[in-house]
């Protein structure tokens, strides 16, 4: 008996040695486990975040995309816009481009007449006063008898200027024209009458001394243009110079070469004048 308590003690020492063991094992076992899902848990949270982060950086992606992206169209709208203006620029430049060189032209073709015109009045100046230069000498040569206080003949701002001292041409105090006057304008009007495109202008000037009464002039006005007529009629009258060429006209006392206060300067104001001038309406013609 004693031998059987003592196996079955055996026995249950051994049942509940093995019992501790097993239990101890479990224990460490599932604290691990417990452990493990801990990590677990702790990994997925930290996973989940990370997955947060990325979405939320994912979506801020999206949204950069989607600004570059209307960014891109806005940009490309605005190049579109630039090239068409730049397009539209460059036109008008070439149109204005081309109208200024039409302009130009025009301008250039403008002075090259102007030019031309310039040089045809030259040539015609040139041609008037070569003509009233030979003019000069033809008068110079026919007079050459008279003194230079009588007759006098100067080119003057594209004129032909004979001046004559009234007492050559006239009687003291009338417009009645001495033998000697009568000469000085035959000789002239045979020279006038080479130059068909001359005109003559007769012009009488007088001091300021009133008119003698046997003038039966009012006052110097009368006095001067009843000379200047009475010149005009002989050179037409008398010696054949034809009328549409000449013109009468009396300055008075109002053109004055010298002072009316000396007897001298009194009789260089007295004075008669053919002023020459060659037919401007012929040179309109050829310009």
């Amino acid at each position: 008996m004693k031998a059987l308590r003592l196996v079955l003690l055996l026995m249950v020492s051994m049942v509940t040695m093995v019992s501790c063991v097993s239990k101890k094992k479990f224990t460490t076992e599932i604290s691990a486990a417990a452990a493990r899902e801990k990590a677990l848990q702790d990994e997925l949270l930290l996973t989940k975040g990370r997955v947060l982060s990325m979405e939320t950086v994912n979506a801020n992606l999206t949204q950069s995309v989607t600004t570059l992206q209307e960014e891109k169209l806005r940009l490309e709208g605005e190049k579109a816009r630039l090239e068409d203006q730049i397009r539209r620029l460059s036109n008008e430049q070439v149109d204005q481009k081309q109208q200024f060189e039409s302009a130009l032209q025009e301008q250039v073709k403008v002075l090259e007449q102007k030019e031309l015109t310039l040089n045809a009045l030259q040539e015609l100046i040139q041609k008037r006063n070569e003509k009233l230069t030979t003019l000069q000498e033809d008068l110079k040569f026919v007079l050459k008898s008279y003194s230079a206080d009588d007759v006098s003949v100067e080119l003057k701002d594209g004129k032909l200027i004979l001046t004559a001292a009234d007492q050559l041409i006239f009687d003291a105090g009338t417009a009645l024209v001495t033998r000697k006057g009568r000469e000085v304008i035959g000789l002239t009007a045979a020279a006038f009458a080479k130059y068909p495109d001359i005109d003559i202008a007769i012009v009488c000037h007088t001091d300021n001394t009133t008119p003698s009464k046997k003038s039966n002039a009012r006052d110097n006005w009368e006095y001067s243009a009843v000379r200047a007529a009475v010149i005009t009629r002989v050179l037409t009258n008398e010696f054949f110079l034809n009328a549409n060429q000449v013109s009468a006209t009396g300055r008075g006392e109002f053109q004055p070469k010298d002072s009316n206060e000396t007897k001298e300067g009194r009789a260089q104001n007295r004075r008669v004048e053919m002023v020459v001038t060659v037919k401007m309406q012929d040179w309109g013609a050829k310009l």
